[in-house]
């Protein structure tokens, strides 16, 4: 029994100091994501740099969870963008089972200018506020997921553009996906605007995007001269749109 438990020690010694970048060679990773300076050990480990589709996510941090292994899974807190330049901050869970990679409890914050600069929009916009992303549960399956839900919220809301600005105040949408289909659904309200859409976005890089507008008092003329130009309306004043294609995603 000694001897038992002399060896049990010695293999968790072992676990617990197996340096990070020699674990992660084991684990099973998305093929989207792209990790570079791996420190640290499997117990605590740090990331200078991880990259998700290309987009740059800053640094991360993880903390293992050993209580998870007794469920079949290996789990680890992690905290996103520490030394991120534009202060994209995130914190969860993220873990790994037999069925595959998953993320429950993810929060992720970030200026809403810098997504608008890694959006890669055809017009120059620029975008004032903040991002909200809350992912509930997330499990991966390639190209984007199996199952998931979360909720898009931007508090604070304005888009500018030639010295334009359209204050949006609060925007909201729910995110979720089955069977590998992403759906978004939301809404927005505001004295210069109000909107709602939905989008859909197939494993086949395949969307369907439609909504309505509706101009308030405080909308610029010009965007309410661009919508009428590029939208029909209802009987209570709301401009329809759709839109539908294939999305081109970052290589």
């Amino acid at each position: 029994m000694y001897v038992v438990g002399l060896f049990f020690v010695f293999v968790v010694s072992v676990l617990v100091h197996l340096p990070a970048n020699m674990a992660l060679k084991f684990i099973p990773q998305p093929r989207e994501l792209l990790l570079s300076g791996v420190g640290g050990t499997i117990w605590h480990g740090e990331v200078q740099s991880a990259k998700w589709m290309n987009y740059d996510l800053g640094s991360l941090v993880w903390n293992l969870r050993p209580f998870s292994l007794f469920k079949g899974q290996l789990a680890a807190g992690i905290a996103l963008g520490k030394r991120h330049e534009v202060a994209l901050r995130g914190t969860g869970e993220v873990g790994v089972d037999f069925s595959g990679v998953y993320v429950r409890n993810l929060s992720l914050t970030a200026p809403a200018r810098f997504v608008a600069e890694n959006m890669h929009l055809p017009l120059p916009v620029s975008a004032d506020g903040a991002f909200k992303l809350v992912i509930d549960n997330y499990r991966y399956q390639p190209p984007f997921c199996a199952e998931g839900e979360g909720e898009i919220t931007w508090t604070n809301a304005q888009i500018s553009m030639l010295s334009q600005s359209v204050p949006l105040e609060k925007v909201s949408a729910r995110l979720t996906c089955e069977n590998g289909q992403i759906s978004l659904k939301g809404q927005q309200v505001s004295d210069a605007l109000q909107s709602e859409y939905s989008m859909v976005l197939t494993p086949q890089d395949q969307y369907q995007f439609q909504g309505w507008v509706k101009p308030g008092e405080r909308l610029p003329k010009m965007f309410n001269q661009w919508i009428q130009t590029y939208a029909s309306t209802d009987a209570q004043g709301r401009y329809s749109f759709q839109s539908n294609g294939t999305l081109t995603l970052p290589n």
